[in-house]
């Protein structure tokens, strides 16, 4: 599952992949991944709660509680780490211009899993 957080949309990617070789990265591709961009207004403004509901046939979408996103395709078959980063990029479609100097920081205020 990738959660990606596009600044100059003001959205998020949600997406899945089910990975057929799981000791390799998966393609980019439509056969082997599902996403969808979710709109929301005050996704810079403050913390949300994400919450995703990984099951065998389905893979769930939830921001502070409402379903934005429900994938019945390309369900991860494999387990994964969790990996949270930040990457800058330069670039006005993605992360905005860079800026020398500045420092940037992530805000993570919790992770949780739950196995099923």
């Amino acid at each position: 599952m990738d959660v990606e957080f596009l600044g100059d949309k003001n959205c998020v990617w949600a997406t899945n992949y089910r990975n057929r070789i799981p000791n390799a990265p998966p393609r980019y591709s439509p056969d082997v991944r599902t996403t969808d961009q979710v709109r929301n207004s005050s996704l810079a403004d403050r913390f949300h709660l994400y919450r995703l509901v990984w099951q065998p046939k389905s893979v769930n979408w939830y921001i502070d509680g409402t379903l934005v996103a429900s994938h019945h395709t390309n369900v991860p078959i494999a387990p994964a780490y969790i990996i949270l980063q930040i990457r800058g990029t330069n670039s006005d479609e993605w992360g905005g211009k860079a800026s020398l100097n500045v420092t940037r920081y992530p805000y993570v205020k919790s992770v949780k899993f739950f196995p099923a």
